[in-house]
C-alpha cells in the first residue's frame, strides 16, 4: 500500500468523524427549538382560552332568566276555574311545569212559595300548566264540584247532594318570581266544559263550553 493511499484514507476518516461531531452538536439545539415551539403553541392556546373566558364574563347576562322559578306559590284567583274565586297552592316542578290545587266554597239559597232551600257548593280546581318563555302560560285541568241542598217547607224537609266535574283549558300571561320570593301575577282566558256550561240553555244536564277569564294575585317563594 502506498503512502498517498493511506493519507487519503486517514483524511476520509477524519472528515467523517468531524461530520458526526457536528451532527451531535446540532441535535440538542434542534430539540431545544422544537420544545420552544411547543411551549409557544401551548402559551398561545392558553391565552386564547383566557380571552374567550374574559369575553364571556364581560357579556351582559340576565340573571332573572338564569335563576330557577320559585318552587311554591299561594294566590287568590278571581273568576277562573272555580267560576267565582278560589284560594290556591301551586308547586313548580321540572322548572317549567306548575301544578296547582285550589279550594272554593259558596253558600246557595233559593225559595219558591212556601219552600226555602239552602245548600253549599264546594269546588276544588286542579290544573297543570306549562310555564314558557316571555311569561307564557298554557294549561288544562278539571274542577271537582260537590253540591249539597236542603229544602224546608210546612210539610217537612229534604236534603240531597251530588258530585260532578268540569274540564278547563287556559292560556295567559304569568309574572313569576325567579331565584327568590316575590310577587306573582296571572291573567288570561279559559274555557270551562261540562254539564250546565251553556248560558242560554235552561236544561242543567246539557253539555256546553263557557268562555271565561281569570286573574290571580299572590306570592311565590
Amino acid at each position: 500500500m502506498s503512502r498517498s493511499t493511506s493519507n487519503a484514507r486517514v483524511a476520509c476518516v477524519t472528515t467523517w468523524l468531524a461530520l458526526a461531531a457536528n451532527a451531535r452538536a446540532e441535535a440538542p439545539a434542534a430539540t431545544d427549538d422544537l420544545q420552544d415551539n411547543d411551549t409557544s403553541n401551548v402559551s398561545a392556546s392558553l391565552d386564547a382560552m383566557a380571552s374567550v373566558d374574559r369575553l364571556g364574563a364581560e357579556l351582559p347576562r340576565d340573571e332573572s332568566l338564569a335563576a330557577k322559578p320559585a318552587e311554591n306559590a299561594i294566590y287568590l284567583e278571581l273568576l277562573g276555574t272555580s267560576l267565582f274565586s278560589s284560594l290556591n297552592y301551586e308547586r313548580v316542578i321540572l322548572d317549567a311545569m306548575a301544578v296547582r290545587v285550589g279550594f272554593s266554597c259558596w253558600p246557595t239559597t233559593a225559595s219558591a212559595g212556601e219552600s226555602t232551600g239552602r245548600g253549599a257548593l264546594l269546588m276544588v280546581p286542579i290544573t297543570v300548566s306549562y310555564i314558557g318563555v316571555g311569561g307564557l302560560e298554557v294549561g288544562a285541568g278539571a274542577t271537582l264540584l260537590h253540591a249539597t241542598a236542603g229544602s224546608v217547607n210546612i210539610g217537612g224537609s229534604a236534603t240531597s247532594s251530588g258530585v260532578s266535574a268540569l274540564g278547563s283549558a287556559l292560556v295567559g300571561y304569568r309574572l313569576h318570581p325567579r331565584g327568590e320570593a316575590g310577587f306573582q301575577l296571572r291573567v288570561g282566558g279559559l274555557i270551562m266544559m261540562g254539564q250546565g256550561m251553556v248560558l242560554r240553555e235552561t236544561d242543567p244536564s246539557s253539555f256546553g263550553v263557557l268562555p271565561w277569564f281569570y286573574l290571580s294575585l299572590g306570592a311565590g317563594f
